[in-house]
C-alpha cells in the first residue's frame, strides 16, 4: 500500500474517533443520549429532577434535559413543522384526547412500557400517567380561621358570608365544573357540562374575581399575601406550602381529582429512549419517592408497598377523601376533549365583556 494512502486513511480514522469524541449525546447507533421532558415546571420541578431525571441519567447514560410549560399549540407546531424540541411532555388528561385525535402523539410502545400495575384511568393508548393532582378551593388562614372558611363552590360565590377578593384559573375547565357546583348542580351531575347555565353562574362571581391567574404558582403567592381571601388553585402545591408554614390551607370538598399524563411528540427522534424513561418513571419505587417529596398521589396501585402507613394517609387520595371529590375521568377528559377549544374561546370573549 502508498504510504500517502495509508496515512490519509489514518488520518480519516482519527478525525472520525474526535468526531465520536466530541459527541457524548450520540452512540454509536445514532441514538441520542439524552432526551428533552417538557413539564409543568414550578416546585415539581426540582422534586422530578431528584426523583426521575438524575436516577434515570445515572442508570441509563441518557440525560434528562427538564424544560416548560408544556402547550398544545406549540406541540401542534412543532409536529406539522417537524422541528421536534420534546422527547417527553405531560399532558392534561383532556389534552391527550384532543392531542391525538389531531395526529400529535406517538402510541405508547407498552413492549417497552410495563404500565400493568397502573390504575386503568392512568393509561391511555398515546400516554401514561404521572400523578394524580386535584384542584378545589384554597383559603387564607388569617382570613378565614378553624373551620370558618368557603367548604362548597357556594360558598366561595358568597362574598357575604366569606368576604374578599377572589382568585380564578384563566381558562373554562375545571371553572365551569367549580360554576355549577356553586349553582347547585351535584358533583355526579356534572357531565355533560350546561354551559349557558355555567356561565350565568360566573356572571354572580366575575365582579369579585381580582386575579386570574394563569400559572400554578400564582394562587399560593396571592393567598399568602392576602390579595385575595380565597382562590382555586392545584390544592397539591397549597398542601405544600402550608406544610412549609405558608398562611394557606385546602378544602378538598368539591375538589376535581385529575390525572397529568407523559406522552411522546409525534416524531420525536428520540422514541426508544422515551419509551425507557416513561418505563422507569411509572415503576411504583420511583412513584412512591415522587409522593414523599410533594403530596401527588401515585398512579400506580404497588406503589403503596413502598410507603409507610403515615405517607398513604398523608395522601389526598385516601378512601375518606376521594368521596368528596368530582372523579374527572373518564367523563371529563372525554368532553374537555372534545370541547374545550369552543368552550374556551366562549370563556375568552365573556372575560373580555
Amino acid at each position: 500500500m502508498r504510504r500517502d494512502l495509508f496515512l490519509r486513511k489514518e488520518s480519516w480514522i482519527a478525525i472520525l474517533m474526535v468526531l465520536f469524541l466530541l459527541s457524548p449525546c450520540v452512540s454509536a447507533w445514532g441514538q441520542s443520549k439524552q432526551i428533552v421532558v417538557c413539564n409543568f415546571g414550578g416546585k415539581s420541578q426540582e422534586s422530578l429532577q431528584k426523583v426521575f431525571f438524575d436516577p434515570f441519567e445515572k442508570e441509563t447514560g441518557i440525560k434528562v434535559i427538564g424544560t416548560s410549560p408544556p402547550r398544545l399549540p406549540k406541540l401542534k407546531s412543532m409536529v406539522e413543522s417537524g422541528n421536534i424540541e420534546w422527547d417527553v411532555v405531560v399532558l392534561l388528561d383532556s389534552w391527550v384526547v384532543r392531542a391525538k385525535s389531531e395526529g400529535l402523539l406517538e402510541k405508547i410502545d407498552f413492549s417497552l412500557v410495563n404500565a400493568k400495575d397502573m390504575y386503568p384511568d392512568t393509561v391511555d393508548p398515546y400516554g401514561v400517567g404521572l400523578y394524580y393532582f386535584f384542584t378545589g378551593i384554597a383559603y387564607n388562614k388569617k382570613s378565614f380561621s378553624g373551620g370558618n372558611h368557603p367548604k362548597t363552590w357556594a360558598d366561595f360565590w358568597d362574598v357575604k358570608k366569606f368576604p374578599g377578593p377572589r382568585g380564578m384559573y384563566k381558562g373554562a375547565m375545571e371553572v365551569l365544573e367549580f360554576a355549577l357546583m356553586a349553582d347547585g348542580v351535584p358533583k355526579d351531575k356534572l357531565y355533560p357540562i350546561d354551559v349557558d347555565r355555567a356561565f350565568r353562574s360566573l356572571d354572580k362571581i366575575k365582579a369579585q374575581v381580582a386575579v386570574w391567574w394563569d400559572a400554578g404558582e400564582i394562587p399560593g403567592q396571592i393567598l399568602s399575601k392576602g390579595e385575595v381571601t380565597a382562590s382555586s388553585a392545584w390544592l397539591n402545591r397549597i398542601i405544600s406550602l402550608e406544610e412549609e408554614g405558608a398562611p394557606v390551607a385546602a378544602e378538598i370538598n368539591q375538589s376535581i381529582l385529575r390525572v397529568d399524563f407523559w406522552s411522546v411528540p409525534k416524531g420525536t427522534k428520540n422514541k426508544e429512549a422515551a419509551m425507557k424513561f416513561i418505563n422507569y418513571v411509572i415503576q411504583p419505587e420511583r412513584q412512591a419517592a415522587l409522593s414523599k417529596m410533594m403530596p401527588y398521589s401515585p398512579c400506580n396501585r404497588k406503589a403503596s408497598d413502598y410507603m409507610s402507613s403515615d405517607l398513604k394517609k398523608r395522601l389526598f387520595t385516601s378512601p375518606e377523601n376521594m368521596g368528596k371529590m368530582v372523579v374527572f375521568n373518564p367523563k371529563g377528559r372525554e368532553w374537555w376533549g372534545e370541547n374545550e377549544k369552543d368552550v374556551l374561546e366562549k370563556f375568552n370573549q365573556w372575560l373580555l365583556k
